[in-house]
This record gives structure tokens, C-alpha cells and sequence, in this order.
């Protein structure tokens, strides 16, 4: 099961990861992991190459298969992209919530 997990602070959204594969199908035919891990690689675009965050965090380790951001949620438009890319992958995990599972964690609460 791949795990998503969205932290939230005063201002909004300040860090999306994505940890683990889907198991929907085998290495490589695996469409709900493309999907969600197309939707968290967009993430990483927007706050870099799009906003030009200089400041955001980018985390990735293929042993254990996760990829993170973090960045300052004061930013109106990184809460834009945030927010459209963590609804994106909630949709997806509406359709395959046997191979999703989203956490949202709010000052330090899930």
C-alpha cells in the first residue's frame, strides 16, 4: 500500500510525502502507482520550477520507495498547488482506496 501523508500548519499545507507502491499490479504495469507518483513528481515541479522555491525541501529514497516535500506554507500559491495535487491524489484513492491511503495531520494531530 502506498502511503500519502499531508502535514498542515496554521497557514496550510507545508509538506506532502509519498512512501511505499500500491501492490495494484506488478513492477511496471502498476497504473495507480504512475498516477499518484505523477501526481507527487508535479508537486515537486510546481514549487521548484514553476514558483522557483529555492527553499523547499525535496527528499527521496528508492530503498524504502519515498519521495517528500516541504516548504514554507506561507506561500498562497504553494498552497494552490498543494492543495490541487492533495485532492488529485484523494480522488485517485477514492476509485483504489485498497491500494491508498491518504493521512492528513493537523498541528500535530492526525
Amino acid at each position: 500500500m502506498m502511503e500519502i501523508t499531508a502535514k498542515y500548519d496554521s497557514n496550510g499545507i507545508y509538506f506532502i510525502s509519498a512512501q511505499g507502491h500500491t501492490g495494484y499490479a506488478h513492477r511496471g504495469a502498476d497504473i495507480v502507482c504512475a498516477a499518484v507518483s505523477s501526481l507527487i513528481q508535479a508537486l515537486g515541479v510546481g514549487l521548484r520550477d514553476v514558483l522557483k522555491l529555492e527553499n523547499a525541501e525535496i527528499k527521496r529514497d528508492a530503498e524504502s520507495a519515498l519521495i517528500s516535500y516541504k516548504w514554507d506554507s506561507s506561500l498562497v500559491e504553494a498552497q494552490c498547488l498543494a492543495k490541487t495535487i492533495l485532492l488529485s491524489v484523494k480522488s485517485v484513492s477514492e476509485s483504489y482506496h485498497e491500494f491508498i491511503e491518504v493521512i492528513e495531520i493537523r498541528d500535530g494531530t492526525n
